[in-house]
């Protein structure tokens, strides 16, 4: 079960975000850093309830960057402090994801002192960020509230966006205002909708797929990959688009994560649209340092595989995932060497391309072993078979519509029933013509205003998600609290 404190719980929609938001509103009349107080500790009590006993983690980290930070302008050894509060909290990171790589005999370890503390991932990379920026002096003086603000602001903190100090504290230079809330209240709602519908509906076609213990067959296995392409991008990005839009509620302007990635023509265009923060934090403070492509063509190359396998390593130290990053970072190397060579690709073609390689770079990032990898491929090559379209019974779908909890009932669906794979086929148009959510919000733009249009829509959304989350259908995780 998901805690009461994630975003996709009614105690967080209905009672938490309005209770803060109101108080939050009142206090920045009194003062700006009485805000900036109660955020604090509201951020604080919200990492707790979710982490409990992983917050002594969060403290730790804390206590070594900014002690690192408060003794650098005290030495002229500035390098060596910042460089080994970075290796302190990064060792700190690996230690919790991979320490199952060690030989120890872990039956003789307390087994809950070495799970990973929730959000990890996320604060070592903010830690990171804050030591690297504090080093090359692009902001001074920051007093002890307004750095714990940067790591615990709650919308952010367990998932991202992955956000910089100066980018955070430059979006609170004013209190919340109407069109900030609008936008907020639009994000949340369809944030909200992704997850708890659409992601929830192609979780469980994807799960019954790579559940199967026979290997799939043609129709069987694209139906799964596409599934899970479908329920990974409305699972995150609607985590993100909550998070956006609470921090908004909020009167603060987090950075986009999302941006209809799978409109992308090229795999360079899919990580400027495909969780912006990390692969933006990745080029900042890896890629470059590396030497980016300032040394030619072959150590660009090999800059930008290391990269994507650190970037795979991130999420998690089996193979699959070591795959999916080399399997992004050779693509990459490939697009470049093709821009080199100055070879071009008509637009529908680089879309085509580019999304069925996504959607098959999907399967080692879901599938559980390397040997469900390799049967789902067999299986999308036909391999293993063809498949049969079979109808939906009438019977089954009259039984769907007189539940809240619609989804729950799509467990019966067949994965090579032409229902799925049509409601599939409308899901993929929706994400490749559709506006995305930044756009509808105009958070980017926050000179345009809410089209009325969208705030009916949205409203209609909300409803329907509170009514599955009435029926049970807010207990599924968000894919990347596991990370």
């Amino acid at each position: 079960m998901e805690p009461m404190m994630a975003f996709n719980s009614l105690h967080y929609i209905f009672l938490f975000l309005p209770i803060v938001a109101l108080v939050n509103y009142f206090a920045w009349k009194l003062h700006p850093q009485i805000s900036r107080f109660f955020i604090v500790a509201a951020s604080i009590w919200f990492y707790c309830e979710l982490a409990q006993e992983g917050v002594l983690w969060l403290v730790i980290s804390c206590l070594i960057t900014y002690g690192a930070y408060l003794t650098s302008n005290r030495c002229n050894c500035r390098r060596l402090i910042y460089g080994a509060a970075i290796v302190m909290n990064i060792a700190m990171l690996c230690f919790f994801k991979y320490n199952y790589l060690l030989s120890w005999d872990a039956a003789s370890l307390n087994a809950g002192a070495l799970m990973a503390p929730i959000a990890i991932s996320f604060f070592v990379f903010q830690q990171v960020s804050f030591l690297v920026d504090a080093y090359k002096r692009k902001f001074e003086h920051v007093i002890f509230l307004d750095y714990v603000y940067y790591v615990t602001f709650f919308p952010k903190m367990v998932s991202g966006p992955i956000t910089r100090y100066d980018r955070l504290m430059n979006g609170i230079a004013a209190p919340v205002d109407s069109g900030k809330l609008t936008s907020g209240l639009v994000l949340l709602s369809i944030g909200l909708y992704k997850k708890i519908v659409l992601s929830s509906i192609f979780a469980t076609v994807a799960n019954a797929g790579y559940a199967a213990e026979a290997p799939l067959k043609l129709i069987e296995s694209w139906v799964t990959s596409l599934s899970y392409t479908m329920q990974i991008y409305y699972d995150f990005s609607g985590y993100s688009d909550m998070a956006i839009g609470s921090a908004l509620i909020l009167g603060v302007s987090l950075p986009a994560n999302f941006n209809s990635p799978y409109k992308a023509v090229n795999i360079r265009d899919f990580w400027n649209r495909w969780h912006i923060s990390l692969s933006t934090w990745l080029r900042d403070y890896v890629y470059i340092p590396l030497g980016g492509s300032r040394h030619g063509y072959p150590r660009t190359l090999a800059n930008l595989l290391i990269t994507f396998a650190i970037s795979g390593a991130w999420h998690g130290a089996t193979i699959n995932f070591i795959l999916w990053g080399v399997l992004h970072g050779v693509a990459t190397g490939i697009n470049v060497t093709w821009a080199k060579l100055g070879y071009s690709m008509p637009r529908l073609a680089g879309l085509v391309v580019t999304f069925l390689f996504i959607n098959a770079s999907w399967v080692p990032f879901r599938a559980e072993s390397f040997d469900k990898v390799l049967n789902v491929y067999k299986g999308m090559i036909g391999l293993n078979g063809m498949s049969e379209l079979t109808l939906w019974p009438a019977s089954m779908l009259q039984e769907t519509f007189n539940k809240f909890n619609v989804y729950k009932e799509l467990i019966a669906w067949n994965m090579s029933s032409a229902s799925t794979v049509i409601v599939l086929a409308a899901a993929l148009l929706m994400a490749f013509i559709a506006k995305n959510s930044n756009e509808i919000a105009c958070h980017e733009h926050p000179e345009n205003t809410v089209k009325f249009r969208s705030v009916i829509l949205c409203s209609v959304l909300f409803v329907i998600s509170v009514i599955c989350l009435f029926g049970g259908g807010g207990s599924v995780s968000f894919i990347y609290s596991n990370f």
